[in-house]
């Protein structure tokens, strides 16, 4: 019997080309750490087939593609926050010396 291109074949035969792979695959597993990564690729499966057959049934909301300034999509901020790095005052350089001179007596000794 000869093999047909894959794009020749209807989708029952595709259906059982992939599920002769995949037993293949599945028996060639020898250790528990192959199984596990044979588990992981068929976990992404699930949601990617839910995701194509929502898509099919317009479940998403499309919207058309407009020219839209790229400024205009940006929100204006409730509040301005200051950046601005402040001054220390004196009183807290002061408590950052005492607390130098403290280390440094400790170190130091």
């Amino acid at each position: 019997m000869k093999k047909k291109s894959l794009n020749a074949l209807t989708l029952p035969e595709k259906k059982e080309q992939l599920k002769t792979k995949f037993l293949e695959i599945l028996d060639s597993v020898s250790s528990e750490e192959e199984l596990k990564i044979v588990e992981n690729s068929i976990k992404s499966l699930i949601p990617t087939l839910s995701a194509n057959v929502a898509m099919k049934e317009n479940k998403f909301l499309v919207t058309e593609n407009k020219c839209i300034p790229a400024i205009k999509a940006v929100k204006p901020p409730k509040r301005l926050f200051s950046t601005r790095k402040r001054k220390r005052t004196a009183e807290h350089i002061e408590l950052l010396n005492q607390a130098r001179k403290k280390l440094k007596k400790l170190l130091y000794l």
